[in-house]
């Protein structure tokens, strides 16, 4: 039954047993329990399914599926399909909530404007204390103040750009429901790249709640310990490619913003990179001449500057002097 609840939060796990109840009994204790919690199994091999059976025999708005191994997206992806909220809210299974307010929080922002997307924002928890994390722990995901006003998504991506903010991870965005259906915005299994800029620039009414809702863990073998590789970045740009193929219906000019931001993901995961190998650098080229190719057929002039500074770049680590002359400019 569509809309039965106001939101229904997607936690997709895999092998996080470690950490599963801490997630869970964090989203249990909220004051509002207008909310579905949807688990997707990914084919774990640790603890976790026995814990997930000890709490579906005790709360009936808990549902949960299980898959053999096929990635995040694709679990995500089965959690969407079987949502029943009227937002969306994926949600990582070793992350957590530490406030007992934040679904009433958001839901009294989402009903009270009658937004397409709200942005959250929340802190770092770190069970890895290395000299890299320990400056993190309890720091502001966002810590720019990107404003209380409701705005258009594009309106949103340009104030981001402007305060220097690219947080595009999809745990800090509570989506419309039928906005992600109607536009057919699943997750591309297989790939690395999050939605959520292109999702905004269709958005018409998004909105900042900066509390300290959403508490992301820093620990061992999580994605933000794990270095960027020479694969990672022919993965976004393979991604980004995908992307203009599929999505010409759209308005042209939501879309060339969006380019942009997909140009400045390629550029910050080349900055990370210390090393391009020779191998590396020969696929960039044949990926980028493509990429090129299909932006000048569409005549996007700031993409097309983005990607003019990247190719010159390309054969050395992008200086963050070159970022922030890439982010005045354009």
């Amino acid at each position: 039954m569509e809309g039965k609840y106001s939101l229904s939060i997607i936690i997709p796990i895999y092998n996080t047993g470690e950490y599963l109840e801490d997630c869970l009994d964090s989203l249990l204790q909220q004051d509002n329990n207008d909310f579905e919690i949807i688990l997707v199994d990914d084919g774990s091999t640790d603890n976790s399914w026995s814990i997930i059976e000890g709490y579906i025999q005790e709360y009936s708005y808990i549902s949960v599926y299980r898959q053999e191994n096929k990635g995040l997206s694709s679990a995500r992806n089965l959690g969407l399909k079987k949502a029943k909220g009227r937002y969306i809210w994926f949600f990582d299974s070793d992350d957590f909530v530490e406030r007992t307010d934040c679904v009433s929080l958001i839901l009294k922002e989402l009903f009270k404007y009658r937004l397409d997307c709200i942005i959250l924002n929340g802190s770092f928890h770190v069970d890895l204390l290395t000299i890299w994390s320990r400056n993190k722990h309890n720091k502001r995901i966002i810590s720019n103040h990107l404003g209380s006003n409701v705005s258009s998504g594009i309106d949103y991506l340009l104030n981001m750009k402007k305060n220097r903010e690219w947080r595009y991870a999809v745990w800090l965005y509570v989506f419309k429901r039928d906005l992600l259906l109607e536009n057919h915005l699943y997750f591309q299994e297989g790939f690395l790249h999050e939605d959520c800029p292109y999702t905004l620039c269709i958005s018409k009414k998004v909105k900042f709640l900066d509390e300290n809702i959403y508490k992301y863990r820093i620990r061992e073998n999580s994605i933000m310990t794990k270095k960027i590789t020479n694969k990672n970045v022919i993965s976004y740009i393979k991604d980004y490619k995908l992307i203009i193929h599929n999505n010409n219906k759209y308005n042209s000019y939501n879309i060339e913003y969006f380019y942009y931001f997909e140009i400045v993901t390629i550029l910050h995961a080349l900055e990370a990179i210390n090393h391009l190998d020779t191998s590396t650098k020969a696929t960039l080229e044949n990926e980028l001449t493509e990429l090129r190719t299909l932006i000048t057929m569409r005549n996007y002039q700031h993409s097309n500057k983005i990607i003019d500074i990247l190719t010159k770049q390309m054969t050395s680590k992008i200086s963050p002097s070159k970022i922030s002359y890439i982010f005045s400019e354009i």
